[in-house]
């Protein structure tokens, strides 16, 4: 397995994909990937970059009660159970998570960590789905954080993310010497550039396109986050890799308002 930097921060997704390739015994991507984002809800893990705990409960309150139900401390607590006229008891499987108060703008880190703890217990619960692509590919992690936390749990230290050997060799090797060429057949070459990723005005016009539908209510938050790669790669004629940026930088724009 290729080592990568631990100058490099890696998602979530991507600590999980390269982990779950080595760790002893065996566990899948998506069990580590579920085991990181709990740790992450709960402050166990220091992000280093994307949208705090913090944003991520308001776009919660704002865009999903009508599956999560939401719990102001101090009020009646939400009804999580029904008698059905057979007899037979419906229960709400979803978490109640407490909240400071009905305004959102208002609360503060610190008084919504219950609410924290909560969703890093339900993680695996569809009611996350909103916010789920913001979480597993949008939180970053250096490698020290990730380190520590892996000594913590007493999991064993993991090859992928380790700083590479600078001491196997104390000097560089010489140079080789290019052949000679009679000066006649020397000719310029041309090195085509690569371009790596979606194009700025791909990107641009799919974001632009793909909020506008959002914002006017076209397509629904839930729907966006549910719908397939493929199928949105479809509907706008475009790379999964265009998708999966725009997708990601639209959520997060409504994560922000």
């Amino acid at each position: 397995m290729l080592r990568r930097s631990p100058d490099k921060s890696l998602t979530l997704f991507q600590i999980a994909d390269d982990w779950s390739r080595e760790i002893q015994p065996a566990r899948s991507l998506d069990e580590l990937l579920n085991e990181l984002v709990a740790a992450w809800w709960r402050g166990e893990l220091e992000a280093t970059g994307g949208p705090t705990r913090l944003k991520l409960l308001r776009a919660l309150f704002k865009n999903g009660q009508a599956e999560i139900p939401f719990w102001v401390k101090g009020a009646e607590p939400p009804q999580t159970s029904w008698e059905l006229p057979d007899g037979g008891l419906e229960v709400l499987l979803f978490p109640v998570l407490p909240i400071p108060s009905s305004d959102p703008e208002a609360w503060a880190d610190e008084e919504c960590k219950a609410a924290y703890r909560a969703i890093a217990e339900h993680w695996r619960d569809s009611c996350f789905d909103l916010i789920s692509p913001l979480v597993t590919g949008g939180i970053f992690l250096f490698e020290p954080s990730f380190a520590q936390w892996i000594a913590d749990c007493g999991h064993t230290s993991p090859e992928f993310w380790r700083r590479p050997q600078s001491n196997l060799l104390s000097s560089p090797p010489p140079p080789v010497p290019a052949p000679a060429v009679p000066a006649g057949l020397l000719q310029p070459q041309k090195i085509p550039s690569r371009q790596r990723g979606p194009t700025p005005e791909k990107f641009l016009r799919v974001k632009a396109a793909m909020f506008e539908e959002a914002k006017s209510g076209k397509m629904k938050i839930h729907e966006l986050v549910s719908l397939t790669e493929d199928a949105l790669s479809a509907q706008y004629r475009v790379s999964r890799d265009t998708i999966r940026k725009a997708r990601n930088a639209v959520l997060s724009e409504f994560v922000e308002d």
